[in-house]
């Protein structure tokens, strides 16, 4: 459905599209159920695995508009039962898949809703803007420590992302769901960037000889978030109920 309203879109009956980008509901459906649901062979990280695999439907699958929820959605942090590592697996798989990702405001304050939909208190005020607002996320008054350390999560993930090629222009490569794990590559001839989830409540090691076709051996990485330097070797640690998101040059 969401195919048939692109533009370059060759359809059976004929009709042509001129609207460039569409938003991507069915990848948005398929990350909320690949977060909330445990892992099986038909469930979990799968759903994305598989839906991420039926791009070859769209004219150009890197210029839709992907997204975490918008106005007439609950608040994902909600849906997701107010879990902060699954809200920061949600954003990180945002801003760093094909397309064009578009932030529900409040999102990266961690702001909630009832988990059904309820127009009117998801679309609730962004605080702060006016004077006297005891809470503004604009100058960081009155916020909470969750609102505090989501803000400065985002803002550290999003200021990387302005100058990371791959993630702009680069190429995607994903493997099978593996133990509880997810992982994927975006890269080009000046970056690559390794993105791995692990929704399990320990840390899972992961065998690096299965991305050999797009990591070479002895490579570092930077850990965007912490800052720290990895040399990908043999294995590499994922921390539980956590993610990588690894700058490889």
């Amino acid at each position: 459905m969401v195919s048939y309203w692109q533009a370059g879109k060759q359809n059976k009956d004929g009709y042509v599209s001129h609207t460039p980008a569409m938003l991507d509901f069915p990848l948005y459906d398929a990350l909320l159920k690949a977060l909330a649901e445990p892992e099986s062979w038909n469930s979990g990280w799968i759903r994305l695995y598989e839906m991420l695999s039926n791009d070859h439907v769209y004219a150009d699958p890197f210029n839709l508009v992907i997204f975490e929820g918008n106005h007439d959605t609950a608040r994902v942090f909600s849906i997701l039962g107010e879990d902060e590592n699954l809200l920061r697996m949600a954003l990180g798989y945002l801003f760093t898949m094909r397309g064009i990702p578009q932030l529900f405001y409040g999102t990266e304050l961690a702001m909630t809703s009832p988990a059904q939909r309820d127009d009117g208190k998801v679309r609730a005020d962004f605080p702060g803007g006016w004077a006297g607002d005891k809470v503004n996320a604009f100058t960081g008054e009155g916020l909470t420590a969750r609102q505090r350390s989501t803000q400065q999560w985002v803002s550290t993930l999003l200021n990387w992302r302005k100058t990371a090629s791959a993630i702009h222009h680069g190429k995607l490569l994903h493997f099978a769901p593996d133990n509880g794990t997810y992982t994927y590559f975006r890269y080009n001839e000046q970056q690559t960037v390794m993105v791995v989830m692990n929704k399990q409540t320990e840390a899972v090691n992961l065998d690096l000889s299965r991305f050999r076709q797009v990591l070479p051996s002895g490579k570092t990485a930077v850990d965007v978030i912490s800052g720290k330097r990895l040399t990908l070797d043999n294995q590499l640690s994922v921390p539980a109920r956590g993610m990588l998101i690894l700058d490889i040059r």
